[in-house]
């Protein structure tokens, strides 16, 4: 009798276990990367293109004392889109999959949890390089959120002094 108590209550289990309900989550991870110096770029210059066979870790975000967990492996298609199916929470996404370069608190490459700026000062110019989700930070998943992401990754230089 208790064999088969422990049985159904297992498999109760497992049923609600397996049960969660998933979200499909639709990105883009594209690049705007340009050096200006001296000269107005064009618009076209400055826009973003796309991250075409791009792979990326998506991690759950455990708040900002904790590290991250790595999830899912994605990769983005020709035109830099994705799609995956996660859980109801908060995530982020990385390049690494190294645990050693988990942070806590992180859930976008290079992402520091300081107050400390991305911009590295060289000589007569300024170079930003971070990324950037244009959702909440970090990606929240569930019925109420509207599960698109675009991942976009600054790489730009500036001249203060070129003529």
């Amino acid at each position: 009798m208790k064999t088969l108590l422990l049985i159904c209550l297992c498999s109760l289990l497992s049923i609600d276990v397996w049960s969660q309900e998933t979200f499909e989550v639709e990105g883009k991870i594209q690049k705007i990367a340009y050096h200006q110096g001296g000269v107005e770029l064009l618009p076209e210059e400055m826009a973003p293109f796309a991250l075409s066979n791009f792979t990326m870790y998506v991690v759950a975000y455990n708040g900002p004392e904790l590290k991250p967990t790595i999830l899912k492996k994605i990769i983005s298609d020709s035109l830099g889109n994705f799609s995956v199916k996660l859980p109801e929470g908060q995530y982020g996404f990385l390049i690494s999959n190294n645990t050693k370069d988990l942070l806590p608190g992180c859930y976008l490459p290079g992402m520091k949890t300081d107050s400390s700026d991305d911009t590295f000062d060289i000589g007569n110019s300024m170079h930003h390089d971070y990324w950037y989700l244009n959702q909440s930070d970090p990606l929240r998943v569930g019925p109420d959120n509207s599960n698109s992401v675009t991942i976009t990754h600054y790489n730009v230089s500036v001249c203060y002094k070129c003529p």
